[in-house]
């Protein structure tokens, strides 16, 4: 009898010592421990790098008395609104499972209840007071300020921050070839990043577009700084992705990666976009599941080799675009080398710099007027504007059967002018109904055309007229709207 109570002695004292040493290497990596008796919910917050699963004790799944907390360490219950998932801690691949997977995957595990009594290991967890659960739902909080009552779908950095590595070819890879040498634009780029490693709850409201053709080495780019995030970073190669019914799986995203994008010009993609780029909560839905509204921490990098790949409006202010410089096109040895700095310690170190950058005067808003934006933003022009910046750019303005050189007539009827529009329309075989003189009147009055009436020869009173400005100031309304300098004709 002492013997066998003396092994069942050492049985609990190594199960309890295994259970402490689980809790502390969860709070050390920022986890909260799992609750004791008289607590029925937890929340994972932030932690440098993501708790690695040490495996379940078989013998401890077996034992009524240790099996719930057994479970505590890698199981929770969490309300998915339709549905309760159980959350996986430590497998990326299925974080969640449906409760009759969950049971099927324990199928093989048995407790004893009493002397002739068993159950399914999952079954007696699922209905225990103590079992972990958060039955407010679930939340993706970087910034670790949610209730205890979510559970946390920030699972932390990717790496280890290690100040004795060394990211210095990445560093320049981005200044040389991404940024092209420009200083200002390697700045910027690296004060972003910096936002998104410091501040990862807060969203730039800009998206960062690069631009160029194959092998150029914006993917090892994006794939580098992506090693930061682990599971938080996505790869998006299928528009469907960004833009499908199904978008849950960007609930726990942070740095998105949208690669080889072009634009169709839909506008319902268009407002889906600036939606993921500016706004604090978006709605998410989930295949057989409910749609809710979630915390929108989604900083997106977008590469194309498109000549239009991004709806920036003259107005917009979401989106910083760069020419990517084809300088380092099939020099293998010289990505040979950034991708072993990649493998051998580059991302731990890369988090440390941008972790000590100096961010307090940043203001992602204020970004570096490019030639690459700018071509984005005359690809992305209405009809009517683009009908604009041609009159500004040819100088030559087309009326009826007769066309004006500068300077142009003071006034033209609104009658004359709408029909110079439409015709344009036809000779550029533009489709679809022409807009009418009220939104043409609406998009005229922005590029400093002015309304009055004039007297029409041969009749009486006085026609609607448009008040045209000179070629000069026309083409400045652009520049400033551009916030850029056009290379314009000389008159």
């Amino acid at each position: 009898m002492m013997q066998d109570l003396a092994i069942e002695v050492c049985m609990n004292t190594v199960a309890q010592e295994k259970e402490e040493a689980m809790v502390a290497a969860r709070q050390s990596h920022g986890l909260s421990k799992v609750q004791p008796s008289n607590v029925t919910s937890t929340v994972a917050t932030n932690h440098q790098q993501p708790a690695q699963s040490v495996g379940l004790d078989p013998k401890l799944l077996e034992d009524p008395d240790h099996c719930v907390a057994e479970l505590n360490k890698q199981y929770a219950v969490v309300n998915a609104g339709a549905q309760v998932l159980i959350a996986d801690e430590f497998n990326e691949t299925h974080p969640f499972l449906a409760l009759s997977a969950f049971h099927d995957l324990f199928a093989n595990v048995r407790v004893r209840i009493d002397s002739k009594t068993t159950k399914p290991v999952t079954r007696h967890w699922f209905t225990h007071p103590n079992r972990r659960q958060y039955k407010a739902g679930m939340r993706f909080d970087p910034g670790g300020g949610s209730s205890v009552d979510y559970y946390n779908l920030w699972k932390g950095f990717g790496v280890q921050g290690d100040p004795h590595a060394s990211c210095q070819r990445f560093l320049d890879h981005v200044k040389t070839v991404i940024c092209d040498g420009d200083q200002d634009c390697y700045d910027y780029v690296m004060d972003w990043l910096a936002l998104t490693v410091q501040q990862p709850g807060v969203l730039p409201g800009v998206a960062i577009c690069l631009l160029s053709g194959q092998g150029t080495g914006k993917g090892i780019f994006t794939n580098y700084v992506g090693k930061l995030f682990g599971k938080h970073f996505k790869h998006i190669t299928d528009r469907g992705q960004l833009f499908g019914r199904f978008t849950d799986h960007l609930d726990d995203a942070l740095l998105m990666f949208a690669d080889e994008m072009y634009w169709s010009g839909n506008k319902e993609e268009a407002g889906l976009l600036k939606v993921l780029i500016t706004e604090e909560s978006r709605s998410s839905e989930r295949k057989y599941g409910a749609t809710m509204p979630v915390k929108n921490c989604v900083h997106l990098i977008i590469a194309s080799n498109e000549d239009w790949v991004i709806p920036a409006e003259l107005d917009d202010r979401r989106f910083f675009v760069m020419n990517v410089t084809n300088q380092r096109v099939g020099d293998y040895r010289y990505f040979d080398r950034l991708s072993a700095e990649m493998r051998n310690g580059g991302p731990e170190a890369l988090l440390v710099n941008l972790q000590a950058r100096d961010i307090s005067s940043f203001n992602p808003s204020d970004f570096p007027r490019t030639e690459a934006r700018v071509s984005q933003q005359l690809a992305s022009l209405t009809n009517i504007e683009r009908w604009l910046y041609e009159l500004a750019d040819t100088a030559q303005l087309k009326l009826e059967d007769e066309v004006f050189e500068p300077p142009w007539p003071t006034k033209v009827p609104k009658d004359t002018l709408h029909a110079a529009y439409s015709r344009w329309r036809g000779e550029s075989r533009i489709t679809g109904p022409v807009e009418g003189k009220a939104a043409f009147t609406k998009t005229l009055l922005k590029f400093s055309f002015k309304t009055n009436k004039m007297s029409m020869p041969g009749k009486k009173g006085r026609a609607q007229a448009y008040v045209l400005p000179p070629v000069e100031d026309l083409r400045q309304v652009f520049d400033d709207m551009l916030r850029f300098p056009c290379d314009w004709p000389t008159l």
